[in-house]
């Protein structure tokens, strides 16, 4: 499941045919910003599960959940300026934006009723993270570096998030903590 709020800017609908169109080419370089900006921030919130899968088998990555947010264009203070100047990624030509993230990952190995370390599984693990990411954007291009610091193991909270979880919905799996990652 994936919510957007605000405006992505890139593409217009064609009320006349029920199409996606481009939206009109107004700079005449590809390689500078398009031509106007976009003034909204953006909003998305992702969740991923493979409840949502037709072979529901909770097992390796089994959820994610992200919230996160992307500025307007040009909206970005002036130490992300220099820092998107320096590096060898983004263009400082384009239009910029900055965003910042929180997010959580589950995963869970595919045989869950042993209590013995499987050396060929997945381990049950967490990671808990925060992101920061800078973008530049042109007419043809969308350059997107991103930095995500976390935690992983207990700190990650993974197994009272998956057994609250898994009581919400009506399961009787357990996470088992001693065969965590750490």
């Amino acid at each position: 499941m994936v919510l957007l709020l605000g405006n992505t800017g890139s593409l217009a609908a064609d009320d006349d045919v029920g199409t996606i169109q481009p939206e009109p080419v107004l700079a005449q370089n590809p390689s500078v910003p398009r031509g106007v900006p976009d003034r909204r921030g953006v909003v998305t919130f992702i969740n991923e599960n493979d409840l949502y899968a037709i072979k529901n088998s909770d097992r390796h990555y089994t959820n994610g959940v992200r919230l996160a947010w992307l500025s307007a264009d040009d909206d970005v203070p002036e130490w992300s300026k220099g820092l998107g100047d320096t590096l060898p990624f983004l263009n400082p030509e384009a239009r910029r934006r900055i965003g910042w993230a929180l997010g959580h990952n589950l995963y869970t190995p595919q045989d869950k009723k042993t209590r013995d370390l499987v050396r060929n599984d997945r381990p049950y693990a967490a990671f808990l993270y925060a992101g920061l990411a800078l973008q530049s954007e042109t007419e043809s291009q969308l350059d997107t570096l991103e930095l995500d610091v976390g935690v992983v193991g207990p700190a990650a909270l993974g197994k009272p998030i998956q057994n609250n979880y898994h009581r919400l919905i009506g399961r009787s799996e357990e996470h088992t903590s001693e065969l965590q990652s750490h």
